[in-house]
């Protein structure tokens, strides 16, 4: 038996008034369209397509509308699917998916000349509906003439003094007042930019319910309009199981960058003010023998602009370059520019076994521990070889001219001139009461080099 039915064809389809139920009719039926499942028969809605999507949209089966925002004060349209636990709410949703069009409008306003004071440079709007924070981006136009200080279709920033005073400044950071001298004449109007601030921004996104199991909070947000758009996660961890990797793509001669952030883009436009460091694969172009795409960790500054690379790792050498060099001649390459040490080696370890704060592994006695030089030498100053030997010169061409070195077990040996400023020690515990054959002299020479005298040296004492 049918009941209360409204059913009109109309234009080509069936339409009526009342809600519709599929499969049983739920008690109250509070939906346009419900489909009714129960404990035996699960019913469901299937759409097939047999088209490509295209730019009209033909392969679409189910379209969401919602209106523009443009007009609403203070208002955003979206269109949302919604899903429910019974177990938990029926009425209140857990998960929310929507596509969302946001936009806070301000409205134009008009004032009289009469209204602007230029004692205080403060113009009464009355009700001009401008946020708090941050100054509004304004223009001014006028029936008359604007008021002295201001120049039409020139943006300016209006800061709030309260719900009937503005202040206008030149800049968005309000540090510049317009000195307002006259008044103008005729009725002036403030128009604000409705786009201003990213006031105007539209995504698509996936809330879900909190630990409350009733606010929601958006957890994955793509915002639409823009060429490159921004993905954001909030409230979120992200895992990648299974697969096992995490890929960032880019061609050759372009940057591949994760960014590491001290806050969030305003609305979802490529933002580098929050940025503090950055994690890339640069942007040299491969040419062949693993040249190019090299290694960088970016550090930033609080405005987010590039101080420096912090690390660099040439992949094809392996260099590795610290302190902004990002040409390693050496497997690492350390460079220092303030008043600290370049490398500092510091043990903490209370161990009694004689641990090296450096220890180095050469694969030849004819290999270097240690090269030291001044910056312009051709040449190294002082040099630890693999036998032992120091070696020290003047950075010239010529290499290093003098050395020390062990030459027999237990005798230590210079094949040059060693002089001694303050003194040269000899000891022997063996007591003598007579001298054996002069053999050598041990000659004592000054700071110039000019001898100071000598000591006999005998072949045997007894």
């Amino acid at each position: 038996m049918l009941q209360d039915i409204d059913l009109k064809y109309v234009g080509g389809a069936i339409s009526t008034t009342k809600a519709v139920a599929i499969g049983g009719a739920p008690s109250p039926v509070t939906e346009a369209l419900e489909i009714v499942s129960d404990t035996t028969t699960q019913r469901r809605l299937m759409t097939t397509s047999y088209f490509e999507t295209d730019s009209s949209g033909s392969a679409e089966t189910i379209r969401l509308h919602f209106g523009s925002a443009a007009g609403k004060t203070g208002s955003s349209a979206k269109n949302a699917i919604a899903w429910f636990a019974d177990s938990i709410s029926k009425t209140t949703s857990q998960v929310w998916v929507q596509a969302h069009d946001y936009l806070t409008w301000y409205n134009a306003s008009t004032f009289a000349a009469s209204a602007v004071n230029t004692s205080t440079d403060q113009i009464t709007v009355t009700a001009h509906g401008l946020p708090t924070s941050p100054g509004w981006a304004v223009v001014f136009t006028t029936t008359g003439t604007l008021p002295t200080g201001l120049v039409a279709a020139t943006t300016y920033y209006a800061k709030r003094i309260d719900a009937n005073t503005l202040e206008v400044y030149t800049d968005a950071a309000l540090t510049s007042k317009v000195d307002l001298t006259a008044q103008g004449s005729g009725t002036h109007t403030i128009t604000p930019d409705n786009t201003f601030n990213n006031n105007h921004h539209r995504h698509f996104s996936i809330e879900v319910s909190n630990a409350d199991l009733a606010n929601k909070n958006t957890r994955f947000s793509i915002p639409w309009g823009f060429d490159t758009t921004e993905i954001g996660f909030f409230q979120a961890n992200v895992n990648v199981n299974g697969g096992n990797k995490l890929r960032v793509n880019s061609a050759s001669g372009s940057y591949s960058e994760l960014q590491l952030n001290v806050g969030l883009s305003d609305n979802l436009t490529p933002d580098t003010s929050h940025n503090r460091w950055s994690v890339q694969k640069e942007n040299t172009a491969e040419s062949g023998s693993n040249v190019g795409s090299d290694f960088r960790i970016v550090r930033s500054n609080d405005s987010g602009a590039v101080i420096d690379t912090a690390l660099f790792i040439k992949r094809s050498t392996g260099a590795v370059g610290i302190g902004n060099v990002t040409a390693p001649a050496a497997k690492l390459d350390v460079s220092e520019a303030g008043s600290r040490h370049t490398v500092e080696a510091i043990q903490t370890t209370s161990s009694t076994v004689a641990f090296a704060a450096y220890a180095g592994i050469l694969g030849s006695s004819a290999n270097r521990y240690f090269d030291g030089r001044v910056s312009g030498d051709s040449s190294g100053r002082i040099a630890i070889m693999g036998t032992g030997e120091i070696q020290i010169g003047d950075g010239g061409a010529g290499g290093r001219d003098t050395n020390l070195y062990r030459s027999a077990a237990n005798v230590l040996k210079t094949d040059d001139k060693l002089i001694t400023a303050i003194g040269l020690g000899v000891g022997n515990s063996a007591s003598a009461t007579a001298v054996g054959t002069l053999s050598k002299k041990m000659e004592v020479f000054d700071a110039s080099g000019s001898s100071l005298g000598f000591m006999p040296i005998y072949t045997t004492i007894t």
